[in-house]
């Protein structure tokens, strides 16, 4: 993945459930455990005492369906480390309805932090319409009203995304949702604000195959990126992972 910062990479790898707990014929072989990110050149960060030299993420499917209900969460900086608990539930389509983020603290169990609601930090709620995200709500602790709220459209082609699993979390705004593209990416503040520098619009250009190879992206502050799209197959698989130029 590429970043922001000119000449910057990091790297994501993942370690699936037979790998992990060393079981060939695990029922969720083909289904990720862990995901871990660093850069390959040098640490991020402020300076030398907060730096991030590492990230991971551990992924526990409990229910019948095997989708995700717990996620823990770990940044480990060059003298600390800071975790986090991640509780999720899912509508009747499957679909990621809600995320409940939890402080973790050194010497306190888990299953404590997770019954009580002193530990809790954000909430996210999910909406959809006709099949699609359309909605995104940020909520502080006990709180109604959103402090950051995100409205999506999209078109009706494949997603470039698509074809990565969600647990790859490094490509624009870690959505748990990639089957269309986004034409419209709308932030609203808790004042009511739209926040120009994040918000914006997306036109496409497409391939033989409907998937986008070009881009045009106006934010609405008026800055404007082009790009392109391109794709490798998987000639054993025959799909099409996409990159971004």
């Amino acid at each position: 993945m590429t970043t922001t910062k000119p000449g910057f990479y990091e790297a994501v790898t993942y370690r699936y459930y037979d790998e992990y707990f060393n079981e060939p014929d695990h029922r969720l072989k083909d289904e990720i455990f862990e995901v871990n990110y660093s850069p390959d050149k040098g640490i991020i960060g402020w300076d030398r005492s907060d730096s991030i030299k590492s990230r991971q993420e551990m992924l526990a499917r409990l229910s019948d369906s095997d989708l995700v209900t717990d996620e823990s969460q770990s940044v480990y900086l060059a003298r600390t480390s800071q975790s986090q608990k991640v509780k999720h539930s899912y509508n009747q389509d499957k679909q990621l309805a809600e995320s409940t983020y939890y402080f973790m603290l050194t010497g306190r169990e888990a299953k404590n932090i997770l019954n009580d609601p002193r530990y809790i930090s954000k909430q996210v709620k999910y909406d959809y319409k006709e099949g699609k995200l359309s909605m995104v709500a940020f909520y502080a602790p006990g709180s109604s009203r959103p402090y950051l709220l995100i409205e999506l459209a999209y078109d009706d082609r494949p997603g470039y995304l698509k074809q990565l699993p969600l647990e790859a979390r490094f490509m624009p705004l870690e959505l748990p949702y990639r089957d269309h593209n986004i034409t419209s990416y709308t932030v609203t503040d808790a004042t009511g604000n739209v926040r120009k520098e994040l918000s914006y619009t997306c036109e496409y250009s497409y391939n033989k195959d409907g998937y986008p190879d070009k881009f045009t992206r106006r934010m609405l502050n008026g800055k404007e990126v082009k790009g392109y799209i391109l794709y490798k197959t998987d000639l054993e698989k025959k799909e099409k992972i996409a990159s971004v130029q």
